[in-house]
């Protein structure tokens, strides 16, 4: 008969991880010096999201001398998901230097690393692994991500064809290279047949469903499904946070279906909105889709689009009879099923159609709205007329070669004044050399940089945009919630309205906060809007005193008339999905009834 930590084995094989915890707790109480029960406890632990008790039981594993490397490697990683940062990397880099021939220490080092901050450490650690682990496809991953958090966005995308070439049938690996062509240079289409690609993968790994039978009564009150990963401390969460609140429940009945990993305050706020709340993140697509379709969502909303720990394969499935996408994501998705993709206007303008898989459905106005009373607001304006400070507090990934061109001709048009970059990466001195670079590369002035620490909290984030005069967007991925925190400090933003949404965000926001005069049409333009605004400090401590109250009082901040503009669209998509089941056939109707939904 299989001892008691052969069976626990056989269980986390199984990825049973619950019942491996059952049946070890009472052992390893008892039996304190089993090394490796102790470690199989803490390893199934940390599976089912419990880092902070697994790190217990992992100590304990990690203890002996000669202890093995996936339990040094194990409780590096714990430590670090648990928050005590600094002691996992620690961790991890001892179980490289006790196991400098074991790959997976240097790859999840490098994981870890990345995850920190620090870039040109991981981009070590990773070709450390490389070179015990030659074509290692997450190892490469993770080097990419580090290029993209260093601004070199274009070899990047490289490294992240290079990774998914080497499992094609990865789906998360094709994504990568989706998100980050959203900040390269690349042709139109080049980026969209990236796109259709990952759809035809995703599709080609789903059980594809025939439309669902439902009820097509075109004025009945309807349930809308919102999935997501982020529904907590992030852009998302805090612009979809309005509509659950205002969505009227008379007309809609809202579930949430929650695919996130972490959770905090802003989760605990919205579940408080939406009763009927699930937590999804360690469903199958099928256990998913299943779920849904049980629920009977009659409009199901993805927020995430191709971005981490998306679930947006579920609508290659076929979840709900109508089903879109929405917010997360600055491009189409190129999944079959997803019906729509809501946008506005300035974002996405005659001719962006031909270059999105859904039907692109333009929001009146911008496609958002921003909840200025839920910011802390900046109280008053300094006057820096002796020396105009411009900033960027967007992700550094952002930073690409075209953004350096734009600052550069900003601080040639505006003699003596600053530039104040805050972002992951520049807590670490070896990324602000490698920023540093490129930055000399690009023919900018070193003296003229500030690098402001990156903050933990939201609130000390917010109140950074003291040290900030101006801000100044990226190109070609421009700023979202950096724009609109901007803006409510007394922040104005300047930004270049390019071809895609990804570069055309700011010009939407802009537009809303009533400020189209700050979108610039080209390089020189920027410039020019960015040294007329810093030409005059006492127009400038105006405007900077005005902004928060006019900012609050546009359309972009009347989430009222966003909500009730909302509704209006799902109501109108769900007629024309109506009127389009009541024209088929009878015949066709009896025979989707009685085979009901693909399972």
């Amino acid at each position: 008969m299989p001892t008691l930590v052969e069976q626990a084995t056989d269980l986390v094989i199984a990825r049973e991880y619950d019942k491996a915890e059952r049946l070890l707790r009472p052992y390893v109480t008892r039996k304190q010096d089993d090394a490796a029960a102790a470690y199989l406890l803490g390893h199934a632990l940390a599976q089912q999201g419990k880092p902070a008790q697994a790190v217990f039981f992992l100590q304990r594993a990690a203890a002996p001398a000669g202890a093995p490397a996936n339990a040094l490697v194990e409780y590096g990683v714990a430590l670090f998901d648990s928050g005590r940062h600094d002691e996992g990397l620690a961790q991890l880099a001892k179980a490289a230097r006790t196991y400098p021939e074991h790959a997976p220490a240097h790859a999840l080092c490098a994981k870890m690393l990345h995850r920190g901050g620090f870039f040109v450490d991981a981009m070590e650690s990773c070709l450390r692994a490389l070179h015990l682990m030659p074509e290692q496809p997450e190892v490469m991953s993770i080097y990419a991500s580090c290029l993209a958090g260093l601004g070199r966005v274009e070899q990047a995308v490289e490294w992240f064809r290079k990774a998914a070439a080497a499992r094609p049938e990865d789906i998360d690996l094709r994504g990568h290279v989706c998100f980050a062509l959203n900040a390269a240079n690349a042709p139109s289409a080049e980026v969209f047949a990236e796109h259709q690609a990952y759809g035809r993968l995703v599709a080609s790994q789903a059980n594809m469903a025939l439309r669902l039978s439902f009820d097509a009564d075109p004025e009945r009150p309807l349930r809308v499904g919102f999935l997501s990963p982020d529904l907590r401390e992030h852009p998302v969460a805090r612009f979809i946070a309005p509509v659950l609140r205002g969505l009227r429940r008379d007309m809609f009945a809202i579930s949430v279906y929650d695919a996130g990993l972490e959770h905090d305050a802003v989760t605990a706020d919205l579940r408080r909105l939406c009763p009927s709340w699930r937590d999804v993140a360690s469903t199958t697509d099928a256990q998913l889709v299943e779920i849904i379709r049980r629920d009977r969502i009659d409009i199901l909303i993805d927020l995430a689009g191709i971005t981490g720990n998306t679930r947006v394969g579920v609508m290659a499935w076929r979840a709900a009879p109508v089903q879109m996408t929405y917010l997360g994501y600055p491009n189409t998705t190129g999944v079959p099923g997803v019906d729509y993709r809501l946008v506005d206007a300035i974002t996405d303008p005659a001719g962006a159609d031909a270059f999105a898989t859904e039907r692109l459905i333009r929001l009146p106005g911008c496609f958002l709205c921003f909840d200025a009373e839920k910011q802390a607001r900046r109280h008053g304006s300094e006057s820096r007329a002796t020396q105009i400070t411009f900033g960027s507090f967007n992700n550094p990934t952002k930073i690409t070669d075209a953004t350096l061109a734009l600052w550069g001709g900003v601080l040639r048009r505006v003699p003596g004044s600053r530039l104040a970059l805050k972002g992951k990466g520049f807590n670490d001195p070896k990324c602000r050399v490698a920023f540093e670079r490129r930055f000399a590369a690009a023919g900018l002035d070193l003296s003229r940089l500030t690098f402001l620490a990156y903050t933990p909290t939201h609130a000390e984030h917010l109140a950074a945009y003291a040290h900030v005069d101006i801000a100044l967007d990226t190109f070609p991925y421009g700023g979202t919630t950096t724009t609109c925190e901007a803006l409510s400090r007394g922040v104005p933003v300047v930004t270049l309205a390019g071809r895609t949404h990804a570069s055309r965000v700011g010009a939407s926001l802009l537009t809303a906060a009533g400020f189209p005069g700050w979108v610039a049409r080209d390089e020189g333009e920027y410039a020019t809007l960015a040294a007329d605004l810093a030409a005059d400090p006492s127009a400038l401590a105006r405007v900077r005193a005005e902004l928060p109250a006019r900012l609050s009082a546009s359309p972009l901040c009347d989430t009222e008339a966003f909500v009730r503009n909302f509704e209006h669209t799902l109501r109108d998509v769900w007629r024309e999905a109506a009127r389009k089941a009541r024209a088929e056939s009878p015949a066709r109707l009896l025979a989707r009834a009685a085979a009901g939904p693909v399972p």
